[in-house]
């Protein structure tokens, strides 16, 4: 689209055959050199549609997100911006099950900035703002995202019945080719088959050895490395300085097979918190036909 030039989005039925039979226009006009994604939503007669019950406007129109990503900024990792798009549906949470909160009261309309999670399979659970009570629960399957970004948004509605029967709510992924993927809701049956087989490990059977991308990163106080075994394995898991120097020794343990989560507080092996700057991760993990050794680097912010 051209920069800088004032412009007119019209936003038509599937069926339409011009512009003259746009639902809703919209005048805007784009910044130069700019990456957006752009989510048409709402509702166009909300007097006939369920309120929000956080107040907000539901009528349709189009959520904008600037600095729009088609790569990971951070190697290795899996990167996404968060969109609430349910109009009846209150202010929410979003919580990686085992591993961390990703998203903090998301009220109707928000759009979150971009989050850099290691690729893996996750379970997400929607909870209330309290985070108190789980309203619903997905499984994303990222794993095969490295490097990837993605546009991730809730659609639909709480209560379909009063909203005319519309579709009900659901978490949505749309990627950079255009493709839309719907994510999984997690009935109690498939979460069993998803459970944890030790502490903080999916049960899902990687192909391969693989160590992420810490998560955050740069981080403050507490970041989670994610690492990934074929087969059950012997692993250490240390932190060093860029001198060389052993700092903390994370894992030093046999494991099952499968996807692992630990998590760093910037301490050192006398319990001290480290200065900030750059530290080397380095997992060694053998079995009895091999021994595989892997390496990334983090920021500690202070």
């Amino acid at each position: 689209m051209p920069g800088e030039t004032p412009l007119t989005i019209g936003v038509a039925p599937g069926t339409s055959a011009s512009a003259e039979e746009a639902l809703a226009n919209f005048d805007v006009t784009l910044a130069s050199g700019e990456t957006y994604v752009v989510a048409a939503n709402g509702v166009l007669a909300p007097d006939s549609f369920a309120v929000n019950p956080d107040g907000k406007s539901t009528g349709f129109t189009l959520f904008v997100k600037a600095g729009a990503q088609e790569m990971a900024m951070a190697e290795g990792n899996v990167e996404f911006a968060v969109l609430h798009g349910s109009t009846d549906a209150p202010t929410v949470d979003v919580y990686a099950r085992d591993v961390a909160q990703l998203v903090d009261d998301a009220a109707y309309g928000d759009i979150r900035d971009y989050l850099s999670v290691p690729p893996a399979d996750y379970t997400l659970d929607i909870t209330d703002a309290t985070g108190a009570t789980t309203v619903a629960t997905y499984l994303a399957p990222l794993a095969g995202l490295a490097d990837g970004a993605a546009f991730v948004f809730a659609s639909g509605f709480f209560d379909p019945a009063a909203n005319g029967d519309g579709p009900a709510f659901g978490i949505f992924v749309a990627l950079p080719n255009g493709d839309v993927l719907e994510l999984p809701a997690a009935s109690a049956a498939r979460l069993m088959g998803k459970a944890a087989n030790d502490a903080g490990t999916l049960a899902q059977i990687p192909e391969d050895y693989g160590l992420a991308q810490n998560y955050p990163n740069p981080f403050n106080p507490e970041t989670v490395i994610s690492f990934q075994l074929p087969e059950a394995s012997d692993v250490t898991l240390n932190i060093y300085n860029v001198r060389g120097q052993l700092i903390s020794t994370l894992v030093n343990a046999s494991y099952n097979a499968g996807t692992h989560q630990v998590v760093w507080n910037g301490q050192d092996l006398s319990g001290n918190v480290v200065a900030g700057g750059l530290y080397i991760y380095k997992i060694r993990a053998s079995n009895s036909n091999e021994t595989i050794n892997m390496t990334k680097k983090m920021m500690f912010m202070k």
